[in-house]
Order: C-alpha cells, then structure tokens, then sequence
C-alpha cells in the first residue's frame, strides 16, 4: 500500500467517524464511504441505508447534513464533488458486517489470485465468519468454501431479476 492510500484511507476512516453519528442521528447507516476520482474530478460518494430503502428525499436531506457538517469543519483538502445515494440492489459487499447482513443471498464474487479454479463467480453465500465467508457457487453446489475477506477483490449482491 503506498503512502497515498494509507492518507487516503485514515482521511475517510476520521470523516467516518465523524459523518456516521450525525447521520445515523437522522435515522439511516452510513453503509459505505469512497473517494473515486472520475474525469479529474475528486468525488466523495456517501452511500447511505435504511430498512425501508433510501429515496431522493433521503439524499436531499443526508446531502444537506453533509453540506454543513464538512463546511464547519472541512477534513477534505481540496476541490471536490459530494455524491449522496443508495448503494443499489447489486450493492457492494466490503466488510464483514455487510457479508453477514446478506447471508443466504446470491452475491457476485472476484478473488484476487485464482483458487480452486475460480477466480471470479456467482453463488450463495452461506455466513460470514472472523476469517472469511461460507461460499457455494453455483457452478458446483455440492461445494461450500471458505474464502478468507483478503482473498476478495470485489464482491456485490447479484439478485436474480425476474
């Protein structure tokens, strides 16, 4: 991990703790927090939660917070573009609260390096434990694996749409 990454990533864990009260104060979870940078742009996405499912009015008010909230006291240096949303139903599974929020669905995952012949699938996924998750793929049902979380490059909710 370079030396950007490692500032990168303590400037969204300190916004995390600092966001995520004011906006489970609102009613919602803070589900996921990300700097992405797209045609030059730094952008700060907030994706945010809740049992009932995030409307645009949702947005409006969380975007709302986060304008005063980062205006107070700005932790992010430099020009930036604040994106609110819904993580969506092929929504990004990135740490072991998520896996263990979707156990039972059928999720999208890709691995790092190939392992036992896959490195990238569709299956169910069965827990998610201290070291890893329970894993069946679809292509070989009879198998259950455990796939340790640094093993995982990407993994989402791949819902079956009808």
């Amino acid at each position: 991990m370079g030396k950007g990454s490692k500032k990168q990533h303590g400037l969204l864990e300190n916004l995390r703790k600092r966001i995520s009260p004011a906006i489970e104060g609102l009613g919602y979870e803070l589900y996921d927090l990300e700097e992405l940078l797209s045609e030059g742009k730094r952008i700060l996405r907030v994706s945010i939660d809740q049992e009932q499912g995030i409307q645009i009015d949702d947005c409006i008010r969380v975007d709302q917070l986060m304008q005063s909230l980062l205006e107070d006291k700005d932790p992010v240096e430099g020009a930036y573009i604040l994106e609110v949303s819904s993580p969506g139903i092929f929504r990004a599974l990135k740490d072991r609260r998520h896996f263990q929020r979707y156990s039972g669905e059928r999720i999208s995952i890709r691995l790092k390096q190939k392992t036992d012949g896959m490195r990238q699938t569709v299956g169910m996924l069965k827990g998610a434990l201290e070291e890893g998750i329970l894993f069946v793929p679809e292509k070989n049902p009879e198998e259950e694996l455990l796939i340790a979380y640094e093993k995982i490059s990407k993994a989402r909710l791949e819902p079956e749409l009808n």
